[in-house]
């Protein structure tokens, strides 16, 4: 597509002119075709060679960009070198402008778009560097619908504009069209706290995002000028084109209104007997599965399609867990096995033996332990064992045969039935048999505590600890399930009992959503103990509880059996449950689970927006 450039100087409330730089398509002999809006903030050395070409990139498909001068207030419009003279030049004038006047600056460029006869009236925004950080800040504005900003700084730390107090993150759940953030894992500006941090708070505010780091890429990497050996220019590639599948959706399609219907749920068939635990990985884009049936399988969680399979037990599966990276992968089953897989070719890499059937297994937060429950029978006394793992690609064949700790039941105790580690993987988190939870040294196997979190509600005989989830924002809390038909959460370093979920059926399996503060509870009444199979009789339905208010929200149907196993999506888009049916059903969550408040909740909103 041809390009037009040219300029447009507008006065600002300081006196000021500000240049905003214009890459206008073009279709001969079309003159009235309307085209949607793009501002693309610059980095500390206004529009430069390497903006000006990625502001026309963006232009060639079809979007009026308007690139301005953020430095108007102190310079002409001239580009920066970039040398240290200039950097430093940048960054001073970076914390000498006011907030204020980057906020009129994005509303000028907004305002000039929107009169454009030739715009179509959907804006977008990017930027890269501070330009990623007013991108951002643009978004607030709910004219823009789509956002897409490149290793933004000072987010993080607050510290953009005169007195580095900025309020752009505390202000981000205003946000309301989709914003994306790219960042590499190797960017000095914004440490992975940082990073973590952003993440956090745009989940926690309900912002739709997508977020993406980029392994080994470092800041700057989209720059191919001077960028210091950090131009990645596959890299680029790939993230432009996420752009523009951003842009396309929200600012060239024409949706018209809601149909109305609920999204529907997929439900994958893969395995030949009940479920028995699901997993997703840390991005969320994998699902792992294991049943009562001899081999584990990956789905792709996106569209059900499944991956592969993990084939090597000789029996039941009761468990799986997936590393941090997505790159080992370990099974427990009732063979008397704990296998060890290469997720990328799906691999058997190292196979240990337990002396009884494997109930549990889960990796250490760092990837580099693996703990494993060995059941109470066959003469075993109940133990968890925790091995060291090998995760270097050439030796993993090469792994320690015996554990490097074995905790055994304690003799005020019984059996462990699951377990988990804290996020620092300091403690390892048990649930019994009897209903009690307790906290181990990780280090030393020494118990620290224990808490009777069930049998305690009600007058159910059968107390059984059916599973334990962490808080996904930060481990520091967990919740249990039990066949006393209750989940409790409870705090990882009090060991306080924080709240209690009262049921009318045992419950297999609980987890905890972020964003929103819900719980899903699942389980049901054993098929023989139900007189039909229907959903009403056997309670097989999904439950949703207010993690705060303690009270049922509302229940998904759809097994037609007991619920074993629940996982949330990591991004709180959803959630997978595995039933005794067979059944795997992967559900998205609508808009009216992500608007649904409490009264409290609701009053209290408005409150801080000043409408009562």
């Amino acid at each position: 597509m041809l390009i037009e450039e040219t300029y447009h100087d507008v006065k600002t409330a300081d006196g000021t002119t500000m240049r905003i730089f214009v890459f206008h398509p073009k279709i001969p002999n079309y003159p009235n075709v309307k085209f949607p809006g793009v501002i693309c903030f610059s980095e500390i050395y206004q529009v430069t060679g390497p903006v000006a070409r990625f502001a026309k990139d963006i232009a060639g498909q079809g979007y009026i960009v308007a690139c301005p001068s953020s430095y108007h207030n102190f310079a002409g419009p001239e580009p920066f070198a970039y040398d240290e003279a200039d950097t430093d030049k940048g960054n001073t004038l970076k914390i000498t402008k006011t907030v204020e006047q980057y906020d009129e600056d994005a509303n000028l460029s907004i305002e000039y778009l929107l009169n454009l006869p030739t715009c179509n009236g959907k804006l977008g925004a990017t930027g890269m560097c501070l330009g990623g950080h007013l991108a951002f800040r643009a978004a607030l504005d709910p004219r823009i619908r789509a956002t897409v900003c490149f290793f933004a700084t000072d987010i993080h730390s607050h510290s953009l504009g005169k007195g580095k107090q900025d309020d752009s993150l505390k202000r981000c759940g205003e946000i309301e069209g989709e914003i994306m953030m790219i960042f590499g894992t190797k960017d000095n500006h914004v440490p992975p706290e940082g990073r973590d941090l952003i993440r956090s708070e745009l989940r926690k505010n309900n912002v739709d995002n997508l977020w993406l780091e980029i392994n080994n890429a470092q800041h700057a990497f989209v720059r191919d000028e001077s960028s210091k050996g950090r131009y990645d220019p596959a890299i680029t590639k790939l993230c432009v084109d996420w752009l523009f599948e951003i842009f396309t959706r929200q600012l060239k399609l024409d949706y018209g209104d809601h149909d109305g219907k609920e999204t529907v749920i997929e439900n994958l068939m893969g395995h030949e007997r009940s479920l028995t635990q699901v997993k997703y990985n840390r991005e969320g884009d994998l699902l792992f599965s294991v049943a009562k049936d001899n081999a584990a399988s990956i789905w792709y969680s996106s569209n059900g399609e499944r991956l592969g399979t993990l084939e090597g037990h000789r029996g039941v599966i009761w468990s799986i867990d997936v590393d941090q990276d997505t790159h080992l992968c370990a099974t427990g089953g009732g063979d008397l096995a704990i296998k060890l897989w290469k997720v990328e070719n799906g691999q058997c890499v190292y196979t240990w033996e337990s002396p009884s059937p494997v109930r549990r297994v889960a990796f250490s937060p760092d990837g580099k332990k693996l703990l494993a429950i060995a059941d109470q029978v066959m003469g075993h006394i109940g133990t968890i064992s925790v091995f060291d793992i090998n995760d270097n690609d050439a030796t993993l064949t090469q792994q320690c045969e015996t554990p490097s700790l074995v905790i055994e039941t304690n003799p005020d105790l019984t059996k462990a039935n699951v377990a988990g580690w804290s996020d620092d993987g300091k403690y390892i988190i048990v649930g019994h048999d009897n209903g009690y939870v307790s906290k181990y040294d990780a280090a030393s196997g020494k118990l620290l505590k224990s808490l009777q979190a069930h049998g305690i509600h009600n007058e159910e005989k059968n107390v059984s600890i059916t599973d334990i989830q962490f808080a996904p924002e930060d481990k520091s809390y967990f919740i249990t399930s039990s066949k006393d038909k209750t989940a409790c959460l409870i705090d990882v370093d009090t060991f306080d009992l924080l709240k209690v979920y009262k049921a009318d059926a045992p419950m297999n399996t609980a987890a905890i959503t972020p964003i929103k503060d819900f719980v899903i509870l699942g389980g049901g009444q054993e098929a023989r103990n139900v007189t039909t199979t229907a959903e009403s009789q056997g309670k097989f339905e999904a439950r949703f509880y207010h993690k705060i208010f303690e009270e049922e929200i509302g229940r998904v149907k759809g097994h037609f059996g007991p619920l074993n196993t629940v996982a949330v999506h990591p991004d709180g888009t959803g959630y997978s449950s595995g039933g005794e049916d067979g059944f795997i059903r992967v559900h998205t969550f609508d808009k009216s689970y992500h608007d649904f408040l409490f009264d409290a909740e609701r009053t209290e909103k408005a409150a801080a927006a000043g409408n009562i």
